[in-house]
């Protein structure tokens, strides 16, 4: 049985390995080439957007309501912890 092995090299032209590791490389960056920019349409930075937040904060306190709906909390820790999120807008 003949096994044939691939080795491919995953360090580009313009780099070497630092201080004699193998899983260092150092590059330079004159030589390195340049994408051209992407779109970015649809994606956010990662900060939640004013509608989000609002969807938030309608989540929580409808989860609120409907605990005290079922009594699984009481008429002052509803007003306690609706009053935290309010005051979290």
């Amino acid at each position: 049985m003949r096994v044939l092995i691939v080795i491919r090299s995953l360090v580009p032209e313009n780099a070497e390995f630092a201080d004699k590791r193998a899983d260092w490389l150092l590059f330079d960056v004159k030589t390195l080439p340049v994408a051209a920019p992407s779109s970015t349409a649809g994606l956010t930075s990662g900060a939640p957007t004013t509608d989000s937040r609002s969807d938030e904060i309608e989540n929580r306190l409808a989860v609120l309501d409907r605990l005290k709906a079922k009594g699984a909390i009481t008429e002052q820790e509803y007003r306690e912890r609706r009053r935290v999120i309010l005051e979290g807008i």
